[in-house]
């Protein structure tokens, strides 16, 4: 673009703002010493690629996303715990256009107040966290704009913004997009699944230990690899839906406590993470030909890289492929459950009495009734397999 200035000009300087109304970077131009509120040589291009990116978010059926810096992401990870950073992803659904401000829509401040529920923490918790977080610089309180008696929070950018980015972030590798509302939902079904079993996990540290694991995410693939920015053709590209590529360094499940910077995290604790990550919808086990283990895919309508609206063939292919492990894994799972449960009552315990027949007809019919959904659930699953197989 410079090439094409005017010899005669003294100097063009470009300087850009972001207009808070549409996230758009506003071009001015430095002439000869005086400043003008005129388009340039700079603004239109940048005008151009807005309006691209503008209507990729309209169309990308997954909805808005935060962009995550994971090298700054991983230097933090350095301070903080497993379950802090689960408290860091709670926040991103609720970072805005505007400036990097929590916010549950335009008008409406996430406020301090607002954080005991997100958070699920006391007064204290919350005032506490804030001032360890605010001397970290993830993030800073600030005078609400619209009334100066409340105090709202604003993200640390350069850690993670929404929006349009400056050239230099946009050169940026090591970032990832992160949708808000899948997040949203993904939150939701940690929190309740682990609710259900009954279990010691933390549901904030499944999540802090996830966001670790973007930064082994492929750029074009979606597995999770040591060499997560090497290129691959297309003809690659397409052939990984069902082979393993030799030149993907792939993760193992036993190795992803050094891409977490936990080497020696428990090798039982990460697959049980993983198990919950798996049910969840976050990430998917694949086993791939000519290969004898299992690889991990990331769920690209949870994360992406690519700058584009996701519907490209391979990304489309991948959505299909992982939906259909998510079932599999959930009939599974569901037969699992039935068999758990028929062990549990297959000794018929009932104590002789003047209701033994009538107890014992009881256990029957519940006995009967897992017995046809355990019979349902594997006719489901043989009509699946024989129609993969055709």
């Amino acid at each position: 673009m410079l090439d094409n200035v005017n010899s005669n000009d003294k100097r063009v300087i470009q300087e850009t703002v972001l207009d808070k109304e549409t996230g758009e970077l506003i071009s001015k131009k430095e002439y000869n010493g005086e400043d003008h509120n005129v388009e340039n040589i700079f603004s239109h291009e940048i005008r151009r690629k807005y309006a691209i990116q503008k209507n990729m978010r309209k169309t990308d059926e997954r909805g808005e996303f935060v962009f995550l810096k994971l090298d700054a992401v991983n230097d933090m990870s350095k301070s903080l715990s497993f379950k802090e950073l689960g408290y860091f992803m709670l926040l991103l659904p609720y970072v805005s256009y505007d400036e990097n401000y929590l916010k549950y829509d335009k008008k409406t401040f996430v406020t301090t107040k607002d954080l005991e529920s997100i958070w699920t923490l006391s007064k204290d918790g919350v005032r506490q966290r804030l001032k360890s977080w605010r001397n970290l610089n993830i993030l800073d309180i600030e005078s609400n704009p619209d009334d100066s008696r409340k105090n709202v929070m604003v993200l640390n950018p350069e850690l993670v913004t929404k929006g349009m980015m400056t050239k230099k972030e946009r050169k940026e590798k090591q970032k990832v997009k992160v949708y808000q509302h899948v997040l949203s939902r993904l939150i939701d079904n940690l929190d309740e699944t682990l609710k259900e079993r009954k279990g010691n996990m933390d549901y904030l540290k499944i999540l802090g230990f996830l966001m670790l694991l973007f930064s082994g995410m492929h750029y074009d693939s979606y597995y999770l690899v040591n060499n997560p920015e090497h290129e691959l053709s297309v003809n690659s590209l397409l052939k990984l839906r069902k082979h393993k590529d030799e030149e993907l360094d792939y993760l193992s499940v036993s190795s992803l406590g050094q891409l977490t910077q936990h080497p020696n995290m428990n090798r039982q604790t990460i697959k049980r993470y993983v198990g919950v990550l798996v049910e969840t919808g976050a990430l998917a086990l694949v086993d791939l030909e000519q290969d004898n283990a299992k690889r991990l895919l990331m769920n690209p309508v949870l994360v992406y890289r690519k700058d584009n609206d996701g519907r490209d063939e391979y990304t489309q292919s991948i959505k299909k492929q992982f939906n259909d492990l998510v079932h599999e894994h959930d009939i599974y799972h569901q037969i699992e459950t039935v068999c758990q449960s028929l062990q549990q009552t297959s000794d018929f315990n009932v104590s002789p009495h003047s209701d033994y027949i009538s107890d014992l007809e009881d256990k029957l019919e519940e006995h009967e009734a897992k017995i046809d959904e355990l019979k349902r659930l594997v006719h489901i699953k043989k009509q699946e397999d024989r129609s993969n197989q055709t």
